[in-house]
């Protein structure tokens, strides 16, 4: 889940999980952590996120 980023915004802000288990329980352990992140109440649909910011960087100005 996420990536092995090791940038202040990965390892301070962002979710960051690196490993690799194929047992039943370890594949459920992550569909149930997914779905936790995916389904939370402050989540927003992806492509909602991609249109606002791709409004906000066609409206900035650079100085």
């Amino acid at each position: 889940m996420g990536s092995a980023n090791e940038s202040l915004w990965a390892r301070k802000l962002n979710y960051e999980l690196v490993w690799e288990d194929d047992s039943i329980e370890a594949v459920k352990w992550v569909q149930d952590e997914f779905d936790s992140l995916w389904f939370h109440h402050m989540a927003i649909p992806l492509s909602d996120f991609v249109i606002k910011d791709i409004k906000r960087l066609s409206h900035r100005t650079k100085i």
